[in-house]
Formats: C-alpha cells, sequence, structure tokens
C-alpha cells in the first residue's frame, strides 16, 4: 500500500507521522474479516477507499500529546491511496 499526503509542516517539523497512520490502520484493519469491517464489495479500490476515508477524518482529528488544544495535522491533505492486489497489480483512489 502506498499512502500520499501533503501539507504544510506541522510544529514538528513532519507532515505527518506515519506512527499515527499506522495506528489507525492496525487498529481497524489488523486481523480483521473485510466483510465486516467494510461495507460493500472487498474489492482493492474499495479497500482503498475506506482506507482514504478513515485516514482523510481521523488524521485531522489528532491532538498533539503536550498541548492537548492543538490539533497535529490540522491542514494536512490526503492525496492518494493505492493498494495492491499482486506485484503487478494495483490500483490508486485519488481524492
Amino acid at each position: 500500500m502506498i499512502v500520499r499526503f501533503s501539507g504544510p509542516l506541522n510544529t514538528y517539523g513532519m507532515v505527518v507521522d506515519f506512527t499515527h497512520v499506522k495506528r489507525l490502520l492496525m487498529d481497524t484493519f489488523d486481523h480483521q474479516d473485510l466483510n465486516m469491517v467494510m461495507r460493500g464489495s472487498t474489492t482493492a479500490e474499495n479497500l482503498a477507499h475506506a482506507i482514504g476515508t478513515l485516514l482523510s477524518l481521523e488524521l485531522p482529528r489528532i491532538l498533539d500529546s503536550t498541548n492537548h488544544d492543538a490539533m497535529l495535522y490540522p491542514h494536512i491533505k490526503l492525496d492518494s491511496v493505492t493498494v495492491f492486489e499482486t506485484p503487478g497489480n494495483e490500483v490508486t483512489v485519488e481524492w
């Protein structure tokens, strides 16, 4: 999977801390039955869309652990999510 973000650097000099991305994805999808997590068909396209929807909704809500009034990624933009079905087959959903 490839996830592309853009935006200004936050106070820590990052567009996004991929630890947060990984935590959101692991909490939602790891060791889960995709038929139960996703609505509709579990195609690569729908998986990419579900991942993108999760990240675009949840990342802007993450608060700075040292300043709980400040969001870490208030201006982050999800550009695209690419999911690989096999090493030679992929699909990209753009935002």
